[in-house]
């Protein structure tokens, strides 16, 4: 595969990711001098990446480039996908006890740091029926 000038600076390693040699952002992903390299990759060898859409990285590794390892999804759906408390916490379906969670409302804003406090005063534990 040739790599525009600048984003050919990865190393594929056994795994299949290729792991960005270049700078770092302060969040561990690859940056070029204006752009994501991650980002940049995807578009580069995939095509366009739609507005409001962002890129998931189904290695779970944030250096990774390889645009197989990518997705492009909606930022709650990147969000809810991570290991974040709130994320853990959207995909809790019963308590420690069993009972089945039910949410009175859809989160007002995935991804915010509020996220994981409006979950949790809207769970409410519902006791199985007999019948």
């Amino acid at each position: 595969m040739t790599c525009p000038k600048g984003l050919d600076r990865y190393k594929v390693v056994p795994d299949g990711c290729w792991l960005w040699q270049g700078p770092l952002s302060p969040n561990g992903y690859g940056r070029t001098s204006k752009w994501y390299a991650h980002r940049a990759m995807y578009e580069i060898l995939m095509g366009p990446i739609p507005p409001r859409l962002v890129i998931d990285h189904l290695c779970r590794v944030r250096r990774c480039v390889n645009p197989d390892h990518m997705e492009v999804v909606t930022r709650g759906e990147n969000v809810l996908r991570g290991e974040t408390v709130s994320a853990r916490a959207a995909r809790q379906t019963h308590c420690k006890r069993g009972h089945l969670l039910i949410r009175s409302r859809p989160p007002a804003n995935p991804g915010s740091p509020m996220h994981y406090a409006t979950h949790a005063t809207n769970l409410y534990a519902v006791p199985a029926t007999s019948n």
